[in-house]
């Protein structure tokens, strides 16, 4: 059985945000390499 501590919870979220960004950027760098520079 596990028990989730806050201190869990917390770590589980703030290296779930971190990712959740990183892809973030990762495809809005995608994104601006697609568009053609004028």
């Amino acid at each position: 059985m596990i028990y989730w501590t806050s201190d869990c919870i917390f770590r589980y979220i703030s290296r779930f945000t971190k990712i959740f960004r990183s892809l973030k950027q990762h495809q809005e760098f995608l994104n601006l390499s697609k568009t053609p520079s004028n």
